[in-house]
């Protein structure tokens, strides 16, 4: 089955001044935005993708390595450089801000597709301990620093760039987009043509009661694999479709699994185990108070960041489980008591649904 690259190689070569930007060119932008330009290319903007990739090229390869999410960022990189299509996309502006005292993750690239059209591209959660932590303050949070990020960007680049407006992000960066897009002040809105959430989280009910998001929820188009968890989380009042992946499980979140055909995802119908969690989620979430997601999640991310884990990769290192029984040992019986009867209610959730669909 055909993957984004194939779409590249077969519609690679008509420039955005002669096609209509697609929902595979939005997925494609999406897994774009994980890469960091190198600051002294930041510095010279605007810069075309090509040139981005020529200036990579030259790096180092440790170098290469933490400016990527996987290698197949630089086999992504390398294709669009090489493409009629993306290699003279601009870099029109960049902001990218990691902090670990507010919780926040935020990356997002303003890009000139061609005159008179611009893409607005929010990242979505790396590696890094605080950007899942951020995530997962969604729970209890009304908004968090990320999404006033994006809603400032979004402005700031409406302001200084003129033309048609596309707006994209892959996991959170979905989430990312859909709220800058539905916040927009009116003459900002008017120029969004479409938005793209990838398998990105939605929002608290009273958000999607907006009349903001009512007006922009046609131009909304949200997809998520078919056994997704992070796409189903929260609220979708939008339509949401499922797509099809050549991984499973969790690894379908990837952008690169995810299947295409012509100018378009391959569309799929819900997998049991996707409906199970999704259920049993909203069933877990339901069950708390804002103040009890709010400690649970606390508690949680605060065995990781005391055993010094700044990433993803650090959680399976031994010293990190080792300094997280150690923290949790420092807990008091309370602490303990909450973080354990939330895992029991999230496994009896999953348990109640799993019987409802027998």
């Amino acid at each position: 089955m055909a993957d984004l690259f194939e779409y590249l190689k077969w519609r690679g070569d008509i420039p955005f001044s002669e096609g209509r930007f697609t929902e595979i060119d939005g997925l494609i932008l999406s897994a774009f935005c994980y890469i960091d330009a190198p600051a002294e290319l930041l510095q010279e903007m605007p810069f075309r993708i090509s040139e981005l990739q020529k200036q990579m090229h030259h790096l180092p390869k440790d170098v290469q390595r933490s400016a990527i999410r996987n290698e197949t960022d630089l086999k992504l990189l390398k294709t669009l450089a090489q493409s009629p299509r993306f290699r003279d996309v601009k870099v029109l502006s960049f902001s990218g801000h990691l902090d670990d005292q507010t919780e926040t993750q935020f990356a997002a690239y303003c890009l000139e597709l061609c005159e008179g059209k611009l893409a607005i591209v929010y990242r979505g959660t790396d590696h890094s301990i605080t950007g899942w932590k951020e995530d997962f303050n969604m729970s209890f949070m009304d908004k968090i620093p990320g999404q006033l990020m994006a809603a400032d960007f979004l402005k700031t680049c409406a302001t200084r760039f003129s033309g048609d407006l596309y707006i994209c992000g892959h996991s959170k960066g979905g989430n990312l987009a859909v709220y800058a897009a539905t916040t927009c002040p009116k003459n900002v809105e008017v120029r969004i043509r479409d938005v793209y959430n990838y398998d990105g989280p939605g929002f608290s009910q009273n958000f999607v009661k907006r009349a903001s998001y009512k007006r922009m929820i046609d131009r909304l188009h949200t997809f998520v694999p078919e056994s997704s968890i992070v796409g189903i989380l929260f609220i979708h009042e939008e339509p949401y479709e499922f797509v099809g992946s050549t991984n499973v499980g969790v690894a379908q979140h990837e952008p690169y699994s995810w299947k295409v055909m012509g100018a378009s995802i391959v569309r799929c119908s819900r997998s049991e185990s996707s409906n199970v969690m999704d259920q049993a989620l909203k069933q877990w979430l339901e069950g708390m108070t804002k103040q009890e997601r709010e400690a649970f999640v606390e508690n949680l991310f605060g065995l990781l960041q005391e055993s010094d884990a700044s990433s993803l990769e650090d959680i399976a290192k031994l010293k990190t489980v080792f300094a997280a029984g150690k923290q949790y040992s420092s807990y008091s019986e309370k602490d303990k008591a909450r973080l354990q009867d939330a895992a029991k209610a999230f496994r009896l959730a999953i348990t109640q649904n799993w019987k409802k669909k027998k």
